[in-house]
């Protein structure tokens, strides 16, 4: 049995082995082919497989030998057995000499029920068998821990939810530290009919110049450098991360930043937006979010383009029912409905207050300005880090928010959160429900 499973672990190593030399190959092919050097995560990802290209390797030259260091440990159970029952013993000391494993399946009654000829046809087992190896245990001085947990590769990332409000805006890129643009405050428009030689109203508009800062966002991580070297793929795996945590601030910023330095001016704290509109008697989500979009449209002429909502409040709109009982939307036997009301895309996110929705025409009412794409470094100049074998991985990013038409966006309020036990839910036994025989009725 031994020998199969040395076997089997030799065939699933070169499997592994070659697996990783092919991945590697490839990834080095892909750029030859394109004439280019490696990108960062190329090598990155090709360190990996060579890494694990070793591990296999290593694994393979330590199985050729297992053979040889199984049949020494078994000499060494049988001579101690012999020890425990030699010449030696005290007398009047009651000593059993450990049997090898071998010995004890001669000895066994499955072995009796072959020799005695039951052994035959096409189905047929043994008695059980159970073989006792006494010697080796747990124990530093025997065997040792010879039972290790399997190791799962890779590392389970947890969840965050994907920034994409920012992603509603207009993009642009600056070079400037700062931006100016121009808002309008006001409006007259006095045109009229006019009859000939009369004298033509005259209309008015009046503007803010609004300048705005680029700001920074960035984090940072200490690392050890052993860490770096001994875990594959671990600097991809945090540039990742670090990336993400950057996304979500920025997304965080844009709805609710409070426009005092360093924070950018988010959309919920311009001035000028669209008055916001409560939900109704009678209303729902739905409702309240078609008359804001009305009311951004009658008053800008710029047709709203999305919704931002809490998921909460999204899943409220997801359950509604008509007066039977049934799903307005696909209902629960089908796949969840892609985010859209009124033909508007919808982005839930936690970045955006349950009861609280944002309705707005993003890609002509807005824009976002990177001065600076996420960029990910490491170095070991900070502090003390050099002499203590430490790295300090960060990620950042600098960019603003230009709204040019406020009332081009507008919130709703009150919304009902679709996460939340409705009042009176369950059901309750009628007086004269007894065991299976009686009826039930939905609570009020």
């Amino acid at each position: 049995m031994s020998a199969t499973v040395n076997s089997r672990d030799v065939a699933e190593q070169h499997k592994a082995l070659n697996a990783a030399i092919d991945a590697a190959n490839a990834a080095m092919q892909a750029a030859d082919e394109e004439k280019r050097p490696l990108t960062t995560e190329e090598r990155t990802k090709i360190d990996g497989y060579l890494a694990s290209a070793r591990e296999a390797r290593d694994k393979i030259t330590a199985a050729s030998s297992t053979g040889d260091v199984r049949a020494e440990l078994q000499a060494m159970i049988e001579a101690r057995a012999t020890l425990v029952a030699g010449p030696s013993a005290k007398p009047g000391l009651v000593t059993t000499a450990l049997k090898s494993l071998g010995q004890q399946y001669i000895e066994s009654a499955a072995m009796e029920f072959i020799k005695a000829g039951h052994a035959k046809g096409s189905q047929w087992s043994t008695p059980p068998v159970e073989l006792l190896a006494a010697t080796l245990t747990e124990d530093p001085a025997s065997g040792g821990k010879l039972l290790f947990p399997q190791q799962l590769p890779g590392i389970m990332q947890p969840a965050y939810q994907v920034p994409k409000v920012v992603d509603l805006f207009a993009q642009a890129t600056t070079d400037a530290a700062s931006i100016s643009y121009l808002v309008e405050k006001s409006h007259t428009n006095a045109a009229d009919v006019v009859a000939e030689g009369g004298v033509k109203p005259e209309s008015a508009l009046t503007f803010d110049a609004v300048t705005e800062a680029v700001r920074k966002i960035a984090t940072w991580l200490p690392v050890s450098e052993e860490m770096l070297a001994d875990v594959s793929q671990i600097r991809a795996y945090i540039d990742a991360r670090l990336r993400l945590f950057v996304d979500l601030k920025v997304e965080d910023e844009v709805i609710n930043g409070s426009g005092v330095a360093p924070h950018l001016t988010g959309i919920l704290t311009r001035p000028g937006l669209s008055p916001a509109l409560a939900l109704g008697t009678g209303e729902n989500t739905a409702d309240v979010v078609f008359r804001q979009a009305m009311t951004i449209m009658t008053t800008t002429f710029l047709m709203p383009d999305a919704v931002v909502l809490n998921p909460a409040d999204w899943a409220g709109v997801v359950v509604l029912k008509d007066l039977n009982g049934v799903y307005y939307g696909p209902g629960m036997f089908n796949g969840l409905p892609s985010p859209s009301m009124w033909g508007l895309t919808v982005v839930p996110t936690t970045g955006m207050a349950q009861g609280t929705g944002l309705v707005g025409a993003f890609k002509v009412g807005g824009q976002y300005w990177k001065r600076q794409g996420i960029v990910v470094q490491a170095s070991n100049s900070h502090a003390d880090f050099f002499i203590k074998n430490l790295v300090a991985i960060r990620a950042e990013t600098r960019g603003m928010l230009a709204i040019y038409r406020p009332a081009a966006f507008g919130t709703v309020t009150g919304l009902t959160s679709g996460l939340a036990t409705p009042a009176g839910a369950g059901a309750t036994r009628d007086s004269g429900d007894s065991g299976n025989g009686g009826t039930r009725r939905r609570a009020a």
